[in-house]
């Protein structure tokens, strides 16, 4: 008698990555965007594999007969595009501190400057 993991495939690898190809394709991306933040993979790196990663599978590997091979060239598409993001998103942060940063210092300058002496007689 066979169990229910047997019944749907789960035993096999193909049936196994499809199971877990999100988790699978969100450590890869997490993995790979602390190598980006941290300057040993450049973003321009990151953005041409997310491109050829994506091409990869709409192009061939969801065509692919294996479910072990479809799932694999799934994990790596999504990876790449969820990757993708990390270097965008470090850039808008920075960008919002900065800007964050200007609106504070010209407030400032403004208060200052147009703040009484209080101390004439």
């Amino acid at each position: 008698m066979t169990s229910g993991a047997d019944s749907v495939g789960l035993t096999k690898p193909g049936g196994y990555l499809r199971e877990h190809r999100f988790k699978i394709a969100i450590w890869i991306a997490v993995v790979e965007g602390i190598l980006v933040v941290v300057g040993v993979l450049p973003h321009l790196l990151i953005y041409a594999l997310a491109i050829i990663a994506i091409g990869f599978y709409v192009f061939f590997g969801r065509n692919y007969r294996s479910a072990s091979a479809r799932s694999a060239s799934w994990i790596f598409g999504v990876s790449q595009a969820l990757t993708s993001f990390v270097p965008l998103l470090w850039h808008l942060t920075r960008l919002a501190a900065e800007v964050a940063i200007v609106v504070i210092a010209v407030a400032g300058l403004i208060f200052l400057f147009t703040e009484r002496d209080r101390h004439r007689t």
